[in-house]
């Protein structure tokens, strides 16, 4: 897909019937940007088995994994 362009500035007036501004989020002297997110790489494969913790006797951690 190609785009023409990668960012978008914005704003937005709450009016009410008399078109009075009741609230704005941004203005068209300061708008709101809105970019494209970048591409991130692909996370790393999990690990087939769950690495070996080790726990100290007595300790009330327990812990358990079945893949």
């Amino acid at each position: 897909m190609k785009r023409k362009g990668t960012r978008v500035e914005w704003w937005a007036e709450l009016l009410d019937e008399r078109q009075a501004v009741l609230t704005s989020v941004g203005s068209d002297t300061s708008p709101l940007v809105a970019q494209e997110p970048v591409a991130l790489a692909p996370a790393p494969p999990l690990p087939e088995k769950a690495p070996e913790v080790a726990v100290a006797p007595g300790s009330p951690l327990v812990v358990e994994f079945e893949p």
